[in-house]
């Protein structure tokens, strides 16, 4: 085993430094590692050492109390002592602290290399080191020998008597696993548990008992322990065991939270990336088709690059939205809703679709449901969507129908469509998958995100067809609430703006957007497509904004419309350090993003935005909320929109 042994040598006797050097290095070809090190240095632990050597000049104090000090630092790790023959008469046994081999200091040329040879041979390749939490000391020295019988993994433990201790350990190092007694003073294992979730989610932990209880083992994998042993069962190969697989299980746990950051990124890029130059395209082409200055035929070429835009918006959506609630990012509020207006509602979504294809539509007695009624109305949407654009008869025939049981609503959308085939029906739900893509233009998600929402929600959804026979979709939601739960939602008091005065100054409204294309595309759709009068002024990212509001010689600025994604400073910073000026505190604020991410949502209200809106900004998105600022109004007295400043 010659080579491999890395011992951290520590003292201030320079010749003995030299002797332990020259013996070890000529006699058995190791590795040593020499420190000169005080008390206080020793806390920092050696991440490769095998032994730790030191020297008992180093301290003044009793030598039991400094090991003992010691061996909290660095866990189980092998100690030689290089003692005087006083303290090396006493033996390992009469200092009581564990883990301690003894050498006399006028004997080291002849003990030690063999010594730390020895313990190298029973070096593991891997290190593991255990957090213990347990107050009882035979316990903690059963553990002990327990992990040193295996020659896998090399343990070092860190022993705490009770809850407290250990939490003050948790704070000062890094274990891979906690060992935690369910039975300790003063409190439970339970509760300690608690509070090591609370602050560390990472770090795996074994709950230990020395009687079993399956009530608590269910409580405690639910607050969040990886295992729950009983002490009686307890050997070197089965602790072992159950370390390891804690450790791997949150090692998974770990990749499980890290992919999901990953799929937020992903989905937050998606969001904005995408779909930022696609709505630019399609608002550009719209603006070049209403100038009157093209032939039919190029309005024709036009109208196919907007539609493949518009189609493509869509299928960013869609696949933002199933990566959304794949990473259960979406809002969960739910309330009570009557399922016949989400009809309603998800028709007038369609109202478009539904004008070029002939139909009938039969909406039965619907209950009230329980649930996100936003979410709620994207499923029927899709599914009357469907029916739509499958049918194959003259008059395609859609009924919207509920069976109520015990537990559950089972609401069916049928049509008398070509149908499927029974065999391909399981194929319906899977991501990108069309049984009919010659039929009509879909993304292939649709289904998928029926799918998810459903689950969501506690229910379940499937399909019931034959060829030539019609389609029903049936999706089942849990009965209402409970009451304690239930709420009515009072409708929002109709607003009203008084007549603007004739002498109101136009407002000074600060863009700021780092895309250039934007900053054109909003002033055209603001100051002419729609008509409104103000001065506009704009900034290329946060930093130059503030930049821009601190210049005496600009004018005060009383609207700013703000991007959420620039480079140097994005707007949430650009918020912060606005906020910050006690001039520009209350200064109103619309978030404009081509992102809906909930996260982004949640941020801006926050920081008590005005409103969110989604690009391109038109006047009808600034109007509602414009209502509500009390140093602004939209005027119309004078013909035109004007956004004006109010009088004081």
């Amino acid at each position: 085993m010659s080579g491999l042994v890395k011992a951290l040598f520590v003292g201030r006797d320079l010749q003995l430094k030299a002797a332990v050097t020259t013996i070890v290095a000529l006699e058995r070809n190791m590795t040593v590692t020499w420190t000169v090190a005080s008390e206080a240095e020793l806390g920092l632990q050696p991440a490769d050492a095998d032994v730790i050597v030191v020297d008992e000049q180093l301290w003044t104090g009793a030598v039991r109390s400094q090991l003992e000090q010691l061996r909290v630092r660095i866990g189980d790790l092998p100690i030689v002592l290089l003692c005087t023959p006083d303290t090396a008469l006493l033996g390992p046994a009469m200092l009581g602290v564990r883990g301690v081999e003894l050498v006399d200091r006028s004997h080291v040329a002849c003990i030690l290399p063999g010594l730390l040879a020895w313990l190298g041979a029973h070096a593991a390749p891997v290190r593991k080191q255990i957090l213990v939490i347990d107050d009882s000391a035979d316990d903690r020295e059963l553990y002990a020998r327990a992990l040193r019988r295996t020659t896998q993994v090399y343990y070092s433990m860190i022993e705490a008597p009770d809850g407290s201790r250990g939490i003050e350990l948790l704070r000062r190092v890094d274990p891979d696993c906690i060992l935690l007694d369910y039975s300790l003073p003063g409190t439970n294992g339970l509760d300690v548990l608690r509070d090591i979730r609370a602050e560390w989610a990472d770090v795996p932990v074994v709950v230990l008992t020395g009687q079993g209880n399956e009530a608590i083992a269910v409580e405690a994998m639910k607050n969040g322990a990886q295992d729950y042993v009983l002490k009686s069962q307890l050997d070197g190969d089965k602790l072992h065991r159950v370390i390891n697989t804690a450790c791997e299980t949150r090692a998974l746990q770990r990749r499980i939270v890290q992919q999901r950051d990953t799929l937020e990124l992903f989905t937050r890029a998606l969001a904005h990336d995408l779909n930022e130059p696609l709505r630019t395209i399609h608002s550009y082409v719209e603006i070049v088709c209403t100038s009157g200055q093209l032939s039919d035929r190029n309005k024709g070429f036009l109208a196919t690059v907007s539609s493949a835009a518009q189609h493509m918006e869509r299928l960013v959506g869609m696949v933002t939205h199933y990566a959304r609630l794949e990473a259960e990012q979406l809002p969960t509020e739910r309330e009570t809703c009557d399922a016949k207006e989400l009809v309603e509602q998800a028709l007038e979504n369609l109202a478009q679709h539904a004008s070029v294809v002939k139909h009938e539509l039969v909406v039965q007695e619907l209950p009230r449901v329980y649930g996100n009624p936003v979410q709620l109305t994207n499923v029927l949407q899709n599914l009357i969507g469907n029916a739509l654009n499958y049918g194959d008869k003259p008059i395609t025939r859609i009924t919207v129908s509920c069976k109520t049981e015990e537990l559950h609503h089972t609401i069916s959308v049928e049509d008398n469509g070509a149908g499927i085939d029974p065999r391909h029906t399981h194929q319906l739900f899977q991501p990108f998958k069309r049984l009919n893509p010659g039929l009509t233009r879909g993304s292939g998600l649709g289904l998928a995100l029926c799918r998810k929402i459903i689950e969501n929600h506690q229910g379940r959804i499937w399909v019931e067809s034959s060829l030539g026979q019609g389609t029903k979709v049936s999706f089942s939601l849990p009965t209402l609430a409970p009451s304690s739960e239930l709420r009515e939602v009072s409708e929002p008091p109709e607003k009203t703006v008084s007549d603007p005065a004739p002498d109101r100054e136009l407002a000074h409204v600060l863009l700021v957007e780092d895309n250039e294309a934007d900053v054109v595309l909003t002033q055209v759709l603001l100051q002419e497509t729609d008509g409104l009068q103000f001065h506009i002024h704009s900034a290329a990212n946060g930093e130059r904004a503030l930049q821009w509001l601190g210049d005496p010689s600009h004018p005060t600025i009383d609207l700013i419309l703000l991007d959420i994604n620039m480079p140097v400073m994005d707007g949430f910073t650009f918020l912060e350090s606005l906020r910050d000026e006690p001039k520009h505190a209350h200064t109103p604020v619309i978030m404009c993003s081509t992102s809906d991410e909930p996260g982004d949502l949640t941020k801006a209200r926050a920081f008590d935005v005005a409103a969110y809106v989604t690009k391109p900004v038109r006047l009808d998105q600034l109007e509602e909320p414009l209502r509500d600022v009390d140093t602004l109004v939209v005027s119309r007295a004078r013909g035109a929109p004007r956004l004006e400043r109010r009088r004081k």
